[in-house]
């Protein structure tokens, strides 16, 4: 090391200081900061008429206080995978009830075999004559705004006791959806805006819904008829019908009423069918008389002059003459009450079951996630108990009419029919021409 190298680092380790620049900049920014400081305590405490206030920075405060709020609040609910897998998580915690309470629940065959052991007749027992078990806007996790679509939802309902299923459908617009239907809740008003978290494919939720539903022997009711409501929303195209086609026919297949219910042909019948006949059979009602191989799978859907909804805020205006022709055209097709997904009351429950069910109407389609202080929900569980079918009214009964065979006509020159010779045919006279 060089004699001026030795010297500089004495001079370095024996008094250290920072460079001049460094301090002259810190300075600066002191003396700055203590400028501005002074200068706002200046106009807006020592001189509080000078046009800016102490209550108006309290109020530009307060305003950032609820920015920040707004912002930790709201950012619970962006469309992220951690958001919706928390909201599933909290909604099937909170409707866990289902699952424990499943073990003891019975099946509609046990209803029925109960039923026949009191006297009831097959005629008096037909498909009509009972109450179902409905749950409204299937696959959702309410609210409608932030609520999430989850495949857990369904499973839930199916614990519950829901046999009938209300899915609205829409187009899915997203690129590469090709129009799919989907499960999911549009803005009212909109065709587009999606207001819960997420959306899934009719498929998925299907599947999951018939394996619980028909595929699980520890199920008590996996022998119990299930109804499926399809209604379309939206703007549905040929593509929606032949893809909800495509998903029925890869879950529902083995559980297909008989070909002469296909396309709605034995609509006029169905309602009257012995309900033991519906056993582990899967049921398609659709709101619109779709086209293409989709009506193959539809077995009930819309008919000129019957109403296949009721409007639910209007249940307990229908009275007299009114109430009785609406009981009649019920007591033969197959009717439902199921607010829209983005009508509040399908959250809410808002509104009269024993209005509905006065009339005869099968599905009155609740919002299975009120939770415990929801009384609309628990009476409407207390009504069906441990079964998801209830028998109506006698007043409201269809009873099945089994004609008598008709009367032999008498059998003149053609044999006896008691003893066996219908048919022998006896030789005339021989015919002599007139003179």
């Amino acid at each position: 090391m060089t004699r001026h190298a030795r010297m500089a680092a004495q001079q370095i380790t024996s008094k250290p200081i920072f460079n001049p620049k460094f301090t002259q900049f810190f300075d600066n920014v002191k003396s700055q900061f203590s400028s501005v400081a002074s200068g706002v305590r200046s106009y807006t405490i020592d001189t509080p008429d000078s046009g800016f206030p102490l209550w108006g920075m309290l109020a530009i405060a307060a305003i950032a206080i609820a920015v920040v709020g707004w912002f930790i609040h709201y950012r619970m609910y962006l469309e992220t995978p951690y958001n919706i897998a928390r909201i599933i998580r909290d909604n099937v915690k909170a409707a866990n009830h289902y699952s424990v309470d499943n073990p003891g629940r019975k099946g509609l065959p046990e209803l029925y075999n109960s039923l026949v052991s009191q006297g009831y007749a097959e005629e008096n027992l037909g498909f009509t004559n009972f109450y179902v078990s409905t749950v409204n806007a299937s696959g959702i996790f309410f609210p409608a705004e932030n609520g999430v679509v989850a495949t857990d939802a369904v499973k839930l309902a199916v614990d519950g006791g829901a046999r009938a299923f209300v899915f609205d459908l829409w187009p899915d617009v997203e690129p590469g959806g090709d129009f799919g239907p989907t499960v999911q809740v549009i803005e009212k008003g909109s065709m587009w805006r999606r207001t819960t978290l997420n959306a899934l494919p009719l498929a998925i939720l299907l599947q999951t819904l018939v394996a619980e539903a028909l595929q699980t022997p520890t199920n008590p009711g996996h022998q119990d008829p299930l109804i499926l409501y399809l209604r379309f929303r939206g703007n549905p195209r040929q593509a929606t019908f032949d893809k909800t086609a495509d998903a029925l026919q890869s879950v529902i297949t083995p559980y297909r009423l008989d070909l002469a219910f296909n396309n709605c042909r034995g609509a006029d019948r169905l309602f009257k069918l012995p309900i033991d006949q519906l056993f582990s059979k899967v049921i398609v009602v659709s709101n619109v008389r779709g086209s293409g191989k989709f009506m193959d799978f539809v077995n009930f859907s819309v008919k000129d002059g019957i109403q296949l909804e009721y409007p639910a805020g209007t249940l307990q205006t229908i009275s007299g003459d009114q109430a009785d022709a609406a009981k009649k055209k019920i007591m033969m097709n197959p009717t439902f009450v199921a607010p829209l997904s983005e009508d509040p009351l399908a959250a809410s429950n808002d509104y009269s079951v024993k209005a509905a069910q006065a009339l005869g109407i099968h599905f009155v389609a609740m919002n299975f996630w009120g939770g415990p202080k929801d009384g609309k929900l628990n009476d409407y569980m207390k009504m069906f108990g441990t079964y998801s079918f209830a028998l109506k009214p006698a007043a409201l009964q269809y009873t099945i009419t089994h004609l008598d065979p008709p009367n032999m006509p008498p059998n003149y020159g053609w044999g006896d029919h008691t003893t066996g010779q219908a048919g022998t045919v006896k030789t005339p006279p021989d015919i002599k021409p007139p003179v």
